[in-house]
């Protein structure tokens, strides 16, 4: 299989654009949580709000010309946003974004084997990674052996890292043939249709929204859709390992978030492994593409 051609610089600036819409929902996500409504149920706003505009944006022509590489994108994709969901009831906002940026680590890895070697990463973007995952590592130490429920949202964090580089290479793969949005509608709705599967054979009650919380319900799905939206159009324009790796930033949106709304000061650790990250995205941001 050939992998998709490189037509620029944008890649980067739109999985930035992608992290900080996915720093608002899964925000959203943990006040939803603190409510009671489990992680299928959030699933099940996540997407299905989504699907009429996403019908719209498709140009009402949804064909997709490889359906099976399609599904692979959204078993893996639904696996990593069932972890990442379940795993911030555990970790704060900043906490999971750093665990989760472990995920461009397996892409560097997954996609030259998956996509061929025209995927193979250069020097920058491996300085880029080292420095990301330093800060990483840093990040991380503090909690490390800490209450179950913080080393559960650890694991559910490392699952959801593992499952969203398989599908990021998907996407990847996806962008040589597929128009973003066709890729995102079928992506929601198949999310939307396994949540409610799961939500259907879990034991607990469904929790129906009050006013106030439908707003917070509704911002999930639109930071969803447009995260995804921009996510599926930087894989379709520039390297797998590159724009995975622009995905550093997002702990910095996360522990900016912890420390406005919900009262988390980051620690030292936090601040040595926060100048790293950011040092990998400049690093990355003024690489050739």
């Amino acid at each position: 299989m050939s992998a998709p051609e490189t037509s620029g610089s944008s890649g980067p600036w739109l999985m930035i654009a992608a992290s900080a819409a996915f720093t608002v929902m899964i925000s959203c996500v943990k006040v939803a949580g603190t409510w009671g409504f489990p992680s299928a149920e959030l699933m099940v706003w996540r997407a299905l709000p989504a699907v009429p505009a996403l019908f719209l944006l498709s140009g009402l022509d949804w064909r997709v010309q490889r359906p099976g590489l399609l599904l692979v994108r959204c078993v893996f994709g639904f696996c990593a946003m069932f972890c990442f969901f379940s795993s911030t009831s555990g970790l704060g906002i900043g906490e999971l974004s750093v665990l989760t940026k472990l995920q461009p680590l397996f892409v560097a890895v997954i996609a030259p084997l998956a996509l061929g070697s025209a995927e193979k990463p250069g020097r920058t973007v491996w300085v880029a990674l080292a420095l990301g995952m330093a800060g990483t590592t840093a990040l991380v130490w503090p909690f490390l052996g800490e209450a179950p429920l913080k080393m559960a949202g650890a694991a559910f964090g490392l699952g959801a890292a593992v499952f969203s580089a398989l599908a990021h290479t998907s996407l990847r793969a996806l962008g040589a043939t597929e128009r973003p949005a066709a890729v995102v509608f079928w992506f929601q709705l198949a999310v939307g249709a396994g949540a409610i599967t799961a939500v259907a054979l879990g034991s607990e009650a469904v929790h129906p929204p009050s006013a106030t919380q439908v707003p917070v319900l509704l911002t999930i799905a639109l930071c969803a859709l447009l995260g995804q939206l921009w996510m599926t159009r930087a894989y379709q324009v520039d390297r797998a390992a590159r724009v995975a790796a622009a995905s550093y930033v997002s702990p910095l949106m996360g522990f900016v978030v912890d420390a406005l709304f919900f009262g988390t000061v980051p620690s030292g650790w936090a601040a040595l492994g926060a100048l790293l990250v950011f040092a990998a995205g400049g690093v990355l941001l003024g690489a050739r593409p």
